[in-house]
C-alpha cells in the first residue's frame, strides 16, 4: 500500500480541533471520512499537529497509506480535495517511506501568533487577538532571550497535560512589530498543549507592564506559574510549517535571525513538505 503526505491548509475557527471527536466535525475526522469515501475503506491518518479547537494551519502535514497504487501525489490531491469540505485544503503532496509519520518523523514545528491593534479592521482569515494598551517594546530583546533554548513549559500550558516531561527546545522566539500588527513566531522541536498561547499570553503581560522578562525565566525554571498572565485564544494561532529534515530547519531559523520578519519571502522558502 503506498504512503503519502499531504500538507493541508484551514481555518481553525470551523473545527473542534484536529483530533477526530465523536459527533464532533474536526480536521482529522472530515480527511478520514473523504478517504473512506473515495476508497471504500477505513484509513487511518496521522497528523503532525494536533491544534486545538480554533487553531488555523497552513502547513499541517497528514500521513496515510491508501489500498490502490495507481494514484500520483498530482492526482491525489485533485481527486482527495473534490471530497474534502470547502474549508480544507490540500496544497502539496508527495509519496513517503513506510516508516514516515507525520507526526513522529519530524523535527520541529514553526508558528505564528497574531495580535492586532483594536485600530485595525479585523482579517476574518488572521483573527488576531486585540491589543488594547500601550506596549513597552523595549522589553522584547530580554523577553526574546527568556523563551530560547530548553526549558521547563509546565507554567505556560495546560494545567491538566498528562505529559510526564515538559522540558522543551525552542530554536528561535521573534517578537516582531509590523504595523498594527505584533506578530509572535516560534520555531521549536515540539510543543505542550497550549504551550504557544501560554507564551503568547505571558509575552503580551510582560510588554503591557504587568509581569517582568525575569519573571518569565522564573517559571521556565520552576514550572511553576507564580505570576499572573492568560493563555491567549485559539483564533490568533497558525501552525506555519513542520519540518521533516534537520537542515531546512536550521536554515529556516537562521533566515529568520537575520530577517526579522513575517512576509511572501518566508512564505516562499517554507513551500513544500
Amino acid at each position: 500500500m503506498p504512503k503519502f503526505a499531504i500538507k493541508l491548509v484551514y481555518l481553525g475557527r470551523g473545527f473542534h480541533g484536529w483530533q477526530k471527536q465523536p459527533k464532533l466535525r474536526t480536521v482529522q475526522g472530515e480527511l478520514e471520512s473523504s478517504l473512506e469515501r473515495l476508497f471504500n475503506l477505513q484509513i487511518k491518518v496521522v497528523g503532525a499537529s494536533r491544534t486545538d479547537a480554533g487553531v488555523s494551519a497552513e502547513g499541517q502535514v497528514a500521513s496515510f497509506s491508501i489500498p490502490r497504487g495507481d494514484f500520483t501525489p498530482k492526482r491525489l490531491s485533485s481527486v482527495l480535495e473534490s471530497f474534502l469540505p470547502k474549508d480544507i485544503h490540500i496544497v502539496d503532496a508527495v509519496v513517503v517511506p513506510d516508516s514516515f509519520s507525520a507526526r513522529f518523523s519530524a523535527y520541529g514545528k514553526l508558528y505564528i501568533y497574531t495580535l492586532a491593534s483594536h485600530r485595525m479592521p479585523l482579517d476574518p482569515a488572521v483573527q488576531p487577538v486585540r491589543l488594547t494598551n500601550k506596549l513597552n517594546l523595549s522589553l522584547i530583546p530580554r523577553i526574546k532571550r527568556a523563551f530560547i533554548g530548553e526549558h521547563n513549559f509546565s507554567a505556560f500550558s495546560k494545567s491538566s497535560s498528562t505529559e510526564k516531561d515538559s522540558t522543551r527546545l525552542i530554536f528561535h522566539f521573534d517578537i516582531i512589530p509590523q504595523g498594527e500588527l505584533l506578530r509572535l513566531v516560534v520555531v521549536g522541536e515540539s510543543f505542550l498543549q497550549y504551550m504557544v498561547r501560554g507564551i503568547a499570553g505571558a509575552t503580551l503581560a510582560c510588554l503591557q507592564g504587568h509581569i517582568s522578562p525575569e519573571n518569565i525565566s522564573e517559571m521556565l525554571t520552576t514550572g511553576k506559574r507564580s505570576y499572573h498572565f492568560r493563555t491567549l485564544p485559539p483564533e490568533g494561532l497558525l501552525l506555519k510549517k513542520v519540518f521533516y529534515s534537520r537542515e531546512k530547519l536550521a536554515s529556516i531559523v537562521n533566515w529568520l535571525k537575520q530577517n526579522p520578519t513575517v512576509d511572501r519571502r518566508l512564505d516562499e522558502m517554507l513551500a513544500g513538505i
